[in-house]
């Protein structure tokens, strides 16, 4: 029987990251991991515009956009945000992760 300890791996070392939201610098930031981030602006009517999610070249591959992501979305929800999806991975991450896209502002 073949194990895949190098999921385990990942999913123990993903569960301790951590988003942070850097509501001065209107950014959420994955803790730990220098340069993972996703930058923001607040508009109108409660709409959250999410504008670009950046992970450095060594940290790409990892899953932390979408933890960035996630933590941003759930951000939202807890705050009763609308989402504009301006940073073009979050179409990436509707398309894995499609019961979030509830939260996209209407009219889009």
């Amino acid at each position: 029987m073949l194990r895949s300890f190098g999921r385990l791996n990942f999913i123990k070392r993903t569960m301790s990251l951590k988003v942070e939201h850097d509501a001065k610098n209107r950014k959420f930031v994955l803790s730990g991991v220098p340069d993972a981030y996703l930058e923001y602006d607040v508009l109108p009517d409660n709409n959250l515009d999410l504008l670009h999610t950046f992970v450095s070249p060594e940290h790409r591959g990892k899953g932390y956009a979408a933890i960035i992501v996630k933590g941003a979305f759930d951000y939202a929800r807890e705050n009763g945000l609308k989402v504009v999806p301006t940073c073009t991975y979050i179409a990436t991450y509707l398309k894995k992760y499609p019961a979030e896209s509830d939260l996209l502002r209407a009219n889009l």
